[in-house]
């Protein structure tokens, strides 16, 4: 998925036992890989996901997402984040196609491993709400977070009505209590 006038690759709605592998999805106009209103599971791995004009990979009301191994590079604005602004991107209700009855999908149950996540100029590395249901059941090791310039490139949204919080990378451990064999590179 690659130079497109919209998202490369986008999961709407519903969407369950899902495998992406040795994908690329770069160069896209807005995002590169959006996962909506979906229970999972999600597996992305041994991807590149770059260069894309918005984010490497958003998602919104999504749950159990494994990114394993990719490299999420050079997207413009986050590398990977899950919107805080509105309740629904952390709760977002779905039609069971199968059933035809309504879900509820709490991002939650995440998962990155040995993943390359880097960036420069503003962009961000990870942005989330503060969210028990997301850091409660959230996983991530052995990732290399790199960028260019910036030192604070992990965005916390506290609650709601409060000003998001920029952390370092050692604020991000902390935040996340993840990331024990992982490492900053900072040129």
């Amino acid at each position: 998925a690659v130079g497109n006038q919209a998202t490369g690759l986008w999961f709407d709605t519903d969407n369950t036992d899902i495998t992406v592998t040795g994908a690329i999805v770069c160069g896209n106009a807005t995002r590169g890989v959006f996962l909506e209103a979906s229970p999972g599971p999600f597996l992305i791995e041994n991807s590149r996901i770059c260069d894309n004009g918005e984010s490497g990979v958003m998602a919104t009301g999504s749950a159990r997402v494994t990114l394993e191994g990719n490299t999420v590079t050079g997207n413009l604005q986050h590398q990977i984040v899950l919107p805080w602004l509105a309740d629904d991107h952390v709760e977002t209700a779905a039609v069971d196609f199968e059933t035809g009855r309504s879900v509820t999908i709490r991002s939650a149950q995440w998962t990155l491993t040995g993943n390359t996540i880097g960036g420069a100029g503003d962009s961000l590395l990870f942005s989330v709400g503060r969210w028990p249901s997301f850091f409660d059941t959230f996983r991530s090791d052995r990732n290399r977070w790199q960028h260019a310039e910036r030192r604070d490139v992990f965005l916390v949204y506290p609650r709601r009505g409060a000003m998001a919080e920029r952390l370092s990378f050692d604020g991000w451990r902390t935040a996340s209590r993840q990331e024990r064999l992982s490492a900053f590179v900072y040129p």
